[in-house]
């Protein structure tokens, strides 16, 4: 197996830490800055790239996207699955000192638009995934960790990989050492993507959640090789459907999932502040 090696294919390479790590805590990814780059300049969202747009541009697409965000929230609430999903919303310890457009509260639950995603995506791994397979975890792209620490709270794994660019292995790191700094280098390893080969401990769940997308189909094939490694263990691979105008996302219906994998479950998600993604959870044949 080639190593993946998609560092110079995204955002990673281009990107940098702003300073505000100091003091960091969870208040500080429900701010606006955390949905416009995660601490990174330039962002790593397309809008704020495609020819370098003026700043009341960029900022009026900001603003669009705090709109939509607060619409589909209103709209999302009214579903059940909301409601089912509240248990995973982490619980609110202090009140924000400012105005955090983008997160929100809901009986004693504060939350944004990544955490009410992950609820989701956990929750339906919790239906059709063994509890004894969430013992020894890998995820790659964990982003700030918020996922991460869903499943850590929820079933103590054994230890829990995280593979990702260094930059993000930064953010991740800072985070997850303010909710579990007793776990770190211990039962959370953080793993560079370009190190993955050097990974020798048996893992029975995978996790990746719109990182495959951004991949050049080559690095997606050297991470299904990866994972095909381990029998019987599952992945839960949520991401967009298809490929989107000038940002060209790799679509599910190009992973390699061949005669080494079951198909459990898929669908899209139903909540949702920007698009519905699909999730599909498979198993690597024993």
């Amino acid at each position: 197996m080639t190593a993946p090696n998609y560092h110079s294919d995204t955002w990673g390479n281009r990107t940098h830490f702003s300073g505000n790590e100091k003091g960091l805590t969870i208040d500080n990814f429900y701010r606006t800055p955390a949905f416009s780059g995660v601490y990174c300049r330039p962002s790593p969202f397309p809008y704020f790239e495609k020819g370098r747009p003026g700043f009341f541009r960029r900022w009026f697409i900001m603003l669009r996207h705090i709109h939509r965000f607060r619409v589909q929230l209103a709209w999302n609430k009214e579903e059940q699955i909301f409601k089912d999903s509240e248990e995973y919303f982490p619980s609110c310890e202090t009140k924000p000192k400012f105005w955090m457009p983008l997160h929100a509260e809901y009986k004693g639950k504060k939350f944004n638009g990544v955490v009410m995603k992950n609820a989701e995506i956990q929750m339906n791994m919790e239906k059709h995934i063994p509890a004894e397979n969430f013992k020894r975890v890998c995820e790659i792209g964990a982003g700030y960790g918020a996922h991460v620490e869903m499943i850590i709270k929820r079933h103590d794994p054994e230890y829990f990989y995280i593979i990702d660019l260094p930059e993000t292995i930064r953010l991740s790191r800072l985070y997850l050492s303010s909710v579990f700094p007793e776990k770190i280098d211990t039962s959370i390893i953080f793993v560079e993507a370009n190190n993955v080969n050097s990974i020798d401990v048996p893992f029975t769940l995978f996790v990746n959640t719109n990182s495959l997308a951004e991949m050049p189909i080559e690095t997606v094939k050297g991470y299904f090789e990866f994972m095909g490694r381990h029998p019987g263990a599952y992945l839960s691979a949520t991401n967009p459907p298809r490929f989107e105008g000038d940002y060209l996302y790799a679509g599910p219906e190009t992973y390699p999932y061949n005669d080494k994998w079951e198909i459990i479950w898929k669908g899209r998600q139903k909540l949702h502040y920007y698009r519905k993604n699909l999730q599909i959870i498979s198993k690597v044949k024993a």
